[in-house]
């Protein structure tokens, strides 16, 4: 596959990711940014963090903000089982393609001006030893956004 069918392949399914996370939130127009975090390195994880009225908030605390949100487990369930089905079409993607396939991919992305950042990794990130795990990496990168390193340049 050329690298321009592959890339276009790679961002079908990194737009479709993003907008399961904005359906989550039910389209809102108080979103400022969505950020998304995967991990492919063990096994497909995602989680999502949103920007709304200038702070941070985890998919299943949106509601603090989003009073009409649906942060109930089945729909938190649905979400990533969608998002999941995704990443893998991913792995399969950089598989198929004789490809490094990533460890991590972290996206920032604002329904607002249509801008995104993407950031792919291929260290290894996970240590036996120290039992750090997607979790932990997910929540290490959303206290950097917090702390100010969460908009698109």
């Amino acid at each position: 596959m050329e690298k321009i069918e592959f890339d276009d392949k790679l961002f079908s399914n990194i737009k479709d990711i993003l907008q399961l996370s904005y359906e989550y939130v039910d389209t809102s127009s108080l979103i400022e940014i969505i950020c998304v975090y995967i991990s492919l390195e063990w096994v497909n994880f995602y989680d999502v963090i949103y920007k709304i009225e200038n702070k941070f908030y985890e998919r299943h605390k949106v509601d603090v903000v989003l009073k009409n949100a649906d942060i109930s487990i089945e729909n938190q369930r649905i979400l990533v089982r969608s998002v999941n089905e995704v990443i893998g079409n991913i792995r399969e993607l950089f598989i198929q393609n004789h490809r490094e396939v990533p460890t991590q991919i972290k996206i920032i992305y604002s329904p607002v001006t249509g801008k995104n950042k993407v950031k792919f990794n291929y260290e290894k990130l996970h240590n036996d030893e120290l039992l750090i795990g997607d979790n932990d990496l997910a929540e290490e990168w959303f206290e950097e956004l917090q702390a100010g390193n969460g908009d698109i340049e």
